[in-house]
């Protein structure tokens, strides 16, 4: 639960960033600009939570997903940016996608690393999936 809280987070961090872009003027205003890079710098440190329980690729379909969400939706608002039809169902298919990736995922919390640690309990959570062999010619002596 707590790395979901950290993916929100990022989320949260990375769209306030992206929003004070347009204000610090391509960088020329040193206050937006400094609020932009902290935020980012923050959300890309709350990422580093949300991945060492989630999978890198839910992670980042999520965080990137609903930022571009967020992003148009705020834009709208905030900027008068306009938002035809064709964007909104665009915006729409990214959430759908967003949702199916995290609830249909099947390696949603398994990581490659929790074969190496302990392959058989990886095993025994997705019996569909063969643990490694930890013999000295297996792939394991060659990656780490």
């Amino acid at each position: 639960m707590l790395s979901y809280l950290c993916l929100l987070g990022a989320i949260i961090f990375e769209v306030s960033g992206t929003l004070l872009l347009p204000v610090s003027e391509n960088f020329t205003k040193p206050i937006p600009t400094a609020g932009l890079t902290v935020c980012y710098l923050i959300g890309f440190f709350l990422l580093t939570f949300a991945i060492r329980s989630i999978p890198i690729s839910i992670v980042y379909a999520t965080w990137s997903g609903l930022g571009v969400f967020f992003v148009a939706i705020f834009g709208h608002f905030v900027y008068r940016e306009l938002l035809p039809w064709q964007g909104v169902l665009g915006l729409a298919l990214i959430i759908s996608g967003v949702i199916l990736v995290n609830i249909f995922s099947q390696a949603q919390g398994l990581r490659a690393d929790h074969f190496w640690e302990n392959p058989m309990a990886a095993h025994e959570k997705f019996p569909e999936i063969e643990p490694p062999s930890l013999t000295p010619g297996s792939k394991r002596f060659f990656l780490r």
